[in-house]
């Protein structure tokens, strides 16, 4: 259609945008007695001019709104200024590698930046275990116990501490063999006539000890040791077992020899701690303060884990083209990095406090940290709530730490520490800072690290079936549900027209939604819906809160698997790292950082050489720069949602998915917004809305579906859909006087019997008439009708327009209420 045909009639009409096929005019209002010609010409040459339907509107409140506006206001861009004034920032990484290297340094910068602005965070994942560790060391280095220090030789035998014992029996478990250290504890033991020695050889004492010598008061292991020269424990002694229980606080037991020069220089005490309760408690529980402290750290990852997940800037990541696989790569090499660095503060103040632990210190904590990293993960997947989450955490590590005890208590046997790692991590911590076993609780290194292996490689299976949702899969093949049709109103012609548009030539489209059927619970939200999208298109997805659109949009981005029907991305099969800019309803973004750093994550992602320029083009033309620092989270509704949309159109993927993008927007800024968009679509972009809009969709939109509960039932231009679903058109008559109001209603109801009196107020000034329109009907003939009534009336003016796309809206909804779909 020629733009001059319009002019021809209406002199001052002004050609407005191409959207798709429907072309818009501006009609002035104050040469509405040559529309009726215009109207008429249009239907009499409708097919010679290729004219599927035509209709009027008015402009909206908003827009006389914007005119008002702009009196006096110095536009603060050009109105045909691009996004990008510079084009060499779009510029993409070259090479695989160089890639991953900045979608890892960016990921590590989010995280940096995410401790420092969380004080919660930096106290319970560095603070709270280093209080603990130097609680650990205070209470070890002053309730230390005194070592008597003797020098031994063969004439020179001194009193070790045995008085107290009155008289019985003392058992010496030989099972090296060692005829010269046997010889030596003889002679000690002489000293102490009241006491009488009895010897055992066998290699396996622990067996025997203390079941088969319940008379013992006391137990000496002769211990097998290599070069003498390196010194070490030679005799480990042993409680019997009726202290082992009750008062096994109240003892300590350190002995040392040493080898040197000639003689033998030994260190033996056995002394009645004669301290406070809690003092003795501390210490006593000392080792597992450390563990606690372990517990703490490695829990403390949940929060930030969960925020990424529930506000979605997890998914964004996936859809701007990082893989989950890197995603989780990188975050258990930070997270192990953090662990690395507290273990090696918390064993440098063991040192500081000159406790005698030893190097595996250090690696113990790391390994059981990090061993207990899947877990975390799977928990912060599990669970919505951080505070929730890092509690089951903590429960379950102390949990599975005191349940070993138990079960070790009521006779259990060794293996079952691979079922309790943090049960042997407890039991390791307890022999670095006592330098001492005891037999029953012994658990060797071999042991622990086996457990802590086992403990990851389960959690990590488990991380895995749930990241590529193979228990969704498993779910869905089991309960597998299928859509069956029962729906009382069969499909339009233009229903049936898409489903063989899109079967025929599925690779021809940007988008492509065959048979996309998708249930939540027993509700089925989306039923078989098909339709494409090609690029430059702006497809409009709408329908009433319910209707099925963000379920649709959780499809077609991959945050959510369908039931059934197939969403290719081109003639790809859609996944979440398929690369798609995507603004969801609500804000996607991590509310700690500030719009700049939550773009420049998003930008660096997406592949971009340069990201810091095209984050701030992007911000430049959002007119957000002045606010760019500003954390998100104190950012206005509209400047969150300018972000988000920004977000979505730095992508450089050809198709951008929005719902509702400019909710809760001024209409400055709505209109900006829609400018953006305008531009993005012409450079290629094909883009899918969904909003409340339905003005918005007329302006943006090429071709709409409208959605109701889950079914698509109707889809084309919006003037199609008014042509086609409204048969009304609307009368506004604004009276000089409210006392007219008879006149101006009854002559009405005489000129168009159809018509239906709309305003209920009895004082209103501007009356609304709805006339129905019969199929003989023109839209010429009834404009003219209403141009001669009207000038007959006392009226200051009178406007009749079509019906709109929110009165289609509900005319479909009305239709279907109470229908099987």
């Amino acid at each position: 259609m020629q733009p001059h045909i319009v002019n021809e009639h209406v002199e001052d009409a002004k050609t407005g945008e191409l959207n798709g096929c429907q072309l818009r005019f501006e009609l002035p209002r104050s040469q509405q007695e040559r529309f009726p010609g215009l109207f008429a010409h249009l239907e009499d040459k409708k097919q010679s001019l290729r004219i599927e339907s035509f209709g009027l509107s008015v402009n909206a409140l908003e827009e006389a709104y914007l005119k008002v506006m702009r009196m006096g206001e110095v536009p603060s861009r050009e109105a045909d200024e691009d996004v990008f004034q510079d084009n060499s920032v779009l510029e993409l990484q070259e090479g695989f590698f160089a890639r991953i290297i900045q979608q890892l340094q960016y990921i590590w910068l989010k995280r940096i930046i995410e401790i420092s602005h969380n004080i919660s965070l930096i106290v319970n994942q560095i603070l709270l275990p280093i209080a603990l560790a130097i609680l650990v060391g205070w209470t070890m280095r002053k309730k230390s116990v005194n070592i008597a220090k003797h020098h031994l030789e063969h004439h020179n035998v001194p009193d070790i501490s045995l008085n107290r014992i009155k008289s019985g029996r003392v058992v010496v478990l030989d099972p090296s063999h060692n005829t010269e250290k046997r010889r030596l504890l003889e002679k000690v033991m002489k000293k102490y006539p009241h006491i009488q020695i009895t010897h055992h050889r066998s290699s396996k004492w622990a067996e025997h000890w203390p079941k088969e010598f319940p008379w013992a008061v006391l137990g000496v292991i002769i211990r097998s040791q290599g070069a003498i020269a390196n010194g070490s424990e030679a005799y480990y002694w042993l409680l019997p077992s009726y202290l082992y229980y009750k008062e096994q606080t109240l003892f300590h037991l350190i002995s040392d020899v040493e080898y040197a020069a000639g003689k033998l220089q030994m260190h033996v005490s056995f002394t009645r701690m004669i301290a406070d309760t809690a003092s003795m408690t501390l210490m006593v529980l000392s080792p597992f303060l450390v563990f606690i402290a372990a517990v703490l750290m490695n829990s403390s990852f949940i929060p930030s884990l969960i925020e990424e997940r529930v506000f979605h800037f997890k998914h964004q990541q996936f859809l701007a083209g990082l893989s989950p696989l890197l995603f989780w790569v990188a975050t258990i090499i930070w997270d192990s990095g953090v662990i690395v660095v507290v273990a090696g503060i918390i064993t440098l103040v063991m040192k500081i406090f000159k406790l005698a632990v030893t190097r595996m210190f250090m690696p113990l904590i790391c390994a059981y940290c990090v061993a207990m990293l899947p877990m975390v993960y799977v928990l912060s997947l599990l669970i919505d709530t951080p505070g929730v989450a890092k509690s089951v955490s903590i429960l379950y590590q102390i949990g599975s730490a005191a349940l070993g005890f138990v079960m070790l208590f009521q006779g259990g046997k060794k293996k079952f520490t691979h079922a309790f790692p943090s049960f042997a991590v407890v039991m390791s911590f307890m022999k670095e800072l006592f330098s001492t076993n005891i037999p029953k609780l012994s658990v060797t290194e071999r042991e622990t690290y086996e457990s802590l292996l086992l403990h990851g490689v389960i959690f990590v299976v488990v991380l895995i079936v749930h990241e590529l949702h193979f228990e969704k899969l498993l779910l869905k093949t089991v309960c597998k549900k299928t859509y069956i049709e029962r729906s009382e109103v069969p499909d339009g012609a233009d229903i049936i027209e898409e489903r063989e548009r899109v079967e025929n030539n599925i690779s021809d489209f940007a988008l492509a939604v065959q048979d996309l059927t998708k249930y939540h619970g027993v509700t089925c939200a989306v039923k078989k819906t098909t339709y494409g999208i090609k690029e430059k298109d702006c497809f409009g997805l709408v329908g009433a809160s319910g209707a099925g659109k963000t379920s649709t949009f959780d499809v077609i981005t991959g945050l959510r698997s369908a039931n059934s029907g197939t969403v290719f991305i081109g003639d790809e099969f859609v996944n979440r790292t398929q690369g798609i800019g995507y603004c969801p309803q609500f804000d996607a973004m991590l509310p700690r950082l500030s719009c700049r750093q939550n773009m420049m994550v998003i930008a660096a992602l997406n592949g971009y050489k340069y990201p810091k320029k095209v984050v701030d083009e992007m911000l430049r033309f959002l007119d957000l720069t002045e606010h760019s620092s500003k954390a998100f989270s104190r950012c206005s509704g509209g400047q969150r949602r300018r972000v988000g949309i920004g977000v979505a159109l730095m992508n450089p993927s050809k198709l951008a998915i929005l719902d509702e993008p400019t909710a809760g927007i001024d209409p400055k800024t709505r209109h900006q917004i829609w400018s953006l968009l305008k531009k993005m679509r012409a450079s290629g972009k094909a883009i899918v809305l969904s909003s409340h809009s339905m003005e918005e969709c007329e302006a943006l939109c090429s071709r709409i579906g409208i959605l109701v509960r889950g079914r698509l039932v109707a889809i084309g231009a919006s003037q199609t859909l008014k042509t086609r679903h409204a048969d009304n058109f609307f009368l506004h008559m604004s009276m000089t006087s409210v006392t007219h109001k008879d006149l101006v209603v009854s002559t009405v109801l005489t000129t168009f019997p159809s018509g239906n009196l709309m305003t209920r107020r009895e004082d209103a000034l501007t009356l609304k008439f709805k006339i129905r329109q019969r199929k003989e009907d023109k839209v010429s003939t009834l404009y003219e009708k209403a141009q001669k009534m009207a000038s007959s009336l006392p009226l200051k003016e009178f406007m009749l327009i079509q019906a709109s796309l929110e009165d289609v809206l509900e005319i479909l909804n009305e239709q279907y209420s109470g229908k099987a779909l």
